[in-house]
């Protein structure tokens, strides 16, 4: 039986976990007009920094592991949108074009982060 204590724990963590996760979905709409204005390098310095701010939350934080850790749907999904997270943070390398950006954040990143945040939103509804 988990304390109420570790429980509580969880419980901020998750909630302050899902109000990152919040803003940097977001932001994505500012990223996606520097993109369509011409700002190229400005929506990719903001996507880098606000990936760069998921990197700590993978899957080998402990508090994560003992969150999800039991959960290896929970674990693969995380993997998964982490793999997104390290390409985002390279997007200038990764991609070329404004286009092709757009569309990795658009129809990539955004329903990947909004997924795992519905995963980490369940999570935190059965801790309450």
């Amino acid at each position: 039986m988990m304390s109420q204590h570790v429980k509580v724990a969880q419980r901020t963590f998750l909630e302050n976990y899902l109000k990152l996760l919040q803003e940097v979905e977001g932001s994505f709409s500012f990223v996606l007009d520097c993109y369509k204005q011409g700002n190229e390098d400005i929506g990719d310095r903001l996507l880098q920094q606000m990936m760069m701010g998921l990197l700590p939350y993978n899957t080998e934080n402990m508090t994560v592991a003992s969150i999800f850790g039991h959960d290896d749907a929970s674990m693969e999904a995380l993997r998964v949108f982490h793999k997104e997270v390290h390409i985002a943070i390279k997007i200038d390398e990764e991609m070329a074009t404004a286009e092709e950006k757009s569309r990795f954040v658009h129809e990539v990143m955004q329903p990947r982060i909004q997924q795992w945040r519905n995963t980490v939103h369940e999570k935190l509804t059965e801790l309450l």
